[in-house]
């Protein structure tokens, strides 16, 4: 599954039953196919909508493997059913990315009917899939190659792809129950939510396979976030200026335009990358070329991390935007707009120091019990 690829029963080496040792009764089953009819410019459209060479890559094997075929019906009673074939096996829809597709544009619809059905190659709504590495060839080939043979309708306009996220090295598995689950995180340890965010957008698995260590999450927060950053914005704070209204300095605006450029090319919908955002946020909270000390750098400074982290860290964010004066989220027609900072009236968030051990409550037994194996 790692790979994007389909399991083909015929590239079985010998099979044998799962249970007791009786003989493997063979039968032989129609399935239903449907033929690309242009190949080339469906992985062309692949490549526009935002998926990497490396996804487009797993489709064009699959593609040429297949002779150009995807797979619509498999034999058995598991799923949405289809009629029987001439021998009266049991089928199901294989390929149900395009059953989605047209789930979510119906609802869509009834919510907000004058927007019209999302799916149509009429609309104008715009239209985003996000799946994993093991997805790729069903939401892909599969369902643009579905949506593209009615008549009518249009597979999604642009694609989030991702590759697997490790715990500890092991792939994360709600079956196996080798998880952290969001609530327990935020919910059951000292952890804040923004903290996890931040962490997790550093790791995003955008080009490969990246892993939620620990020892790696305890050290970034309270390295970075419990220690330099929370300090940097307690100078910042302490240097404002809260007499008068006060807007950006013209000579300082470049360096927080700049970012703010390369944070909108992040959140491009055919280029997404939370990594590129994490990154830009964590160059503008070290900005060593910023005295904090100084009431127009402290103001810049701070409109500057309010406005960049807000995509990644929304609580401590919004905090900051309505000290420098500003009512609700920060927007970026409000970046150069002059604003009185506010004295403080409520407790600012902050990142509370992490330890292994204070994680414990949120982590699976068994990573868990690995810790405690390996300090005995």
């Amino acid at each position: 599954e790692a790979c994007g690829a389909l399991f083909r029963p015929e590239a079985m080496l010998d099979p044998h039953p799962r249970m007791g040792d009786s003989p493997l009764h063979w039968v032989e089953v129609e399935s239903l196919f449907l033929t690309v009819a242009h190949p080339e410019q469906l992985l062309q459209r692949m490549a526009t909508s935002g998926a990497p060479a490396s996804v487009v890559e797993v489709i064009a094997r699959f593609l040429e493997r297949e002779n150009g075929r995807v797979r619509l019906t498999a034999p058995g009673e598991w799923g949405v059913a289809w009629s029987p074939d001439r021998f009266g096996n049991p089928r199901v829809l294989f390929e149900s990315g395009w059953e989605y597709a047209l789930t979510c544009a119906d609802r869509s619809q009834e919510q907000a009917p004058e927007h019209g059905h999302a799916m149509l190659r009429s609309s104008e709504v715009t239209t985003l899939v996000s799946f994993g590495i093991d997805n790729a060839v069903l939401l892909l080939a599969g369902s643009v190659a579905v949506m593209d043979a009615l008549q009518d309708h249009r597979s999604f306009d642009y694609v989030l792809t991702n590759y697997f996220y490790n715990l500890q090295g092991a792939k994360f598995s709600t079956s196996r129950l080798h998880v952290v689950w969001a609530a327990d995180i935020v919910e059951k340890t000292p952890a804040t939510s923004d903290a996890v965010r931040y962490f997790l957008s550093r790791e995003s698995p955008e080009q490969g396979e990246t892993n939620f260590a620990v020892e790696e999450f305890v050290e970034v927060v309270n390295v970075d976030l419990a220690g330099a950053l929370d300090g940097r914005i307690d100078l910042a704070l302490a240097a404002l200026d809260h007499t008068r209204p006060q807007s950006i300095d013209p000579a300082l605006w470049p360096a927080l335009e700049l970012a703010v450029t390369r944070l909108g090319q992040a959140f491009r919908l055919d280029a997404v990358s939370v990594r590129e955002a994490w990154d830009v946020l964590h160059q503008w909270m070290q900005r060593p070329d910023l005295d904090v000390t100084q009431p127009a750098h402290a103001y810049l400074w701070l409109k500057g991390m309010a406005y960049l982290a807000a995509p990644i860290m929304p609580r401590l964010a919004e905090y900051l935007w309505q000290r420098l004066g500003h009512d609700g989220l920060p927007l970026i027609q409000a970046l150069r707009a002059a604003s009185q900072p506010r004295p403080q009236t409520s407790a600012r968030p902050r990142f509370a120091p992490l330890s292994p051990a204070a994680l414990a409550p949120c982590l699976p037994v068994s990573v868990v019990l690995a810790g405690a194996t390996s300090d005995a």
